[in-house]
């Protein structure tokens, strides 16, 4: 399959799940406004990428042989079409010496939608987080609004008005402007669709510390 077709067949699959009913948010509302500019993302829009790999990549099968097993089986399967050419990434920020060796060889992220990215947008950013087995992506904060989806992994994710919960894959998690949360992967990678929008030029940091984070 064409590196472009491909990303159209994620981005589409992506449009379909934040079209769907989503019990507790705000409808129309920041999945509205994704899904629209989706839907108007053509092949030839696209900046295709060189399949830059990082670590944690390793662990992008098993993630996606996990998701496919779920609800969101449609996204997982089109992620495993696209992943050859995209280009994972991490937050120059979580160095090694800030986040230790095995945070930063477990955790990474692509982003499909966003400033400089296969689609290009100033407001918007999607993207799909990936966690190795065991791994903790620690209290952070930001203003920009995220919806999370998981789509493989059953990981523990924490918000400081509800503690730790384990979430499913299928299950939708919302975190507005300035809401401290946490995410822990155990026994199973964790990949997990993202949407921001808001203030998306401002990176995320971690609580209590001075480094600043980056947009997943």
């Amino acid at each position: 399959m064409d590196a472009g077709d491909a990303l159209v067949g994620l981005l589409r699959s992506i449009e379909q799940v934040y079209r769907a009913s989503m019990p507790g948010l705000p409808t129309p509302g920041p999945l509205t406004v994704a899904a629209d500019r989706i839907a108007g993302i053509a092949a030839t829009d696209l900046r295709i990428g060189t399949g830059r790999r990082k670590p944690v990549s390793r662990f992008a099968r098993q993630a996606v042989d996990l998701g496919r097993r779920g609800p969101l089986s449609a996204i997982a399967s089109a992620f495993a079409a696209a992943e050859p050419r995209v280009d994972w990434l991490q937050n120059p920020n979580y160095s090694v010496e800030s986040m230790g060796p095995g945070f930063v060889e477990r955790y990474g992220y692509v982003e499909l939608v966003g400033p400089g990215r296969a689609a290009e947008s100033r407001d918007l950013l999607v993207g799909l987080l990936l966690l190795g087995p065991e791994t903790h992506y620690p209290d952070h904060v930001h203003p920009a609004e995220e919806i999370y989806h998981v789509v493989g992994g059953r990981a523990e994710w924490w918000r400081e008005d509800e503690g730790w919960r384990e979430k499913p894959p299928g299950a939708v998690i919302h975190h507005a402007p300035m809401v401290r949360h946490a995410m822990r992967a155990t026994a199973e990678p964790l990949l997990a669709l993202y949407c921001w929008t808001g203030r998306i030029e401002v990176h995320a940091r971690m609580t209590g510390a001075s480094a600043w984070g980056g947009n997943a």
